[in-house]
Formats: C-alpha cells, structure tokens, sequence
C-alpha cells in the first residue's frame, strides 16, 4: 500500500442486504487527483461512497480498504476529513438551505452551515435546493485542505 495515497481499495467487495453491491472492485486515488463516479442507477456509486465515509464495511477476506494510509478510522474524524456531501445526509436537514451551503457543510462536515462555522463566507442569499440540485452541488465538491 502507498501511503500518498488518498484512497487505495483491492479487491474489495461489499454486500448491501442480500445483495453483493461491490465485487472485487480496486480502486486507488492519489492525493491531489480528481475522480468523478459516472454510472447507471444501481451501479454501486452511492455504495462505493458509503464505503470510503464507513457507511459500508467491505468483506474481510481477502481484500484492503485504507483511506489516507489507515485502515481504521473514528468515523466522525474521517468523514470531516473529507468533506463529501450526500443526497442521504441532505435528506435529514429540516431547514431551508441554500446550494452554497450544502457544499460548505461538506467542508465543516455538517448538515448545512450554522452560524458559528464560516458566518463569513455566507452570501446572504437564501433559497431552498431541491434533491437534484443537491446531487449536483454534492458532485461538484472539493476541498484542499
């Protein structure tokens, strides 16, 4: 394993209920790449992302899974670290939010953005984003850190 990699999964595999989501996929992406999941519904997209925030566990046997050289994590540390917005985790927000927010509650690893994190870099505008825009603004998401 290299350890200037950011994610590096071998022969992963991971079941979602009864069904096998993820099947002896790897996967290894260095620090500083970008990486775009394309693919039909039902692909594994969403379960490969539940993989890398620890949503999903993959199988044991026979396979790695380390995200930035570890292969295991406190999950809330890990998912602050890497800032990744989902159309599950926007779903449980009950307040109006705008697109600019939801991107920047990826950064502060929140659901949305309250006033104690960042009340600088709020626009003042306000509108509500609905599911699709919130995958766009989720797909769209980087940080540097």
């Amino acid at each position: 394993m290299n350890h200037n990699s950011l994610i590096e999964f071998e022969r992963i595999s991971v079941m979602r209920g009864p069904t096998l989501a993820l099947d002896n996929v790897s996967l290894k992406i260095g620090i500083g790449e970008h990486v775009a999941l394309l693919g039909p519904n039902g692909c594994g997209k969403s379960t490969l992302i539940k993989t890398i925030t620890r949503e999903c566990y993959p199988l044991l046997e026979g396979s790695s899974a380390r995200i930035m050289g570890r292969e295991t994590w406190n999950i809330f540390e890990l998912r602050a670290l890497l800032g990744i917005v989902s159309t599950d985790l926007m779903m449980t927000c009950t307040r109006y939010i705008s697109g600019r927010d939801i991107v920047l509650s990826g950064f502060f690893s929140s659901i949305g953005v309250w006033p104690h994190q960042g009340h600088h870099l709020r626009d003042g505008r306000s509108s509500r984003a609905c599911d699709g825009d919130t995958r766009g603004f989720a797909s769209c998401r980087q940080v540097h850190k």
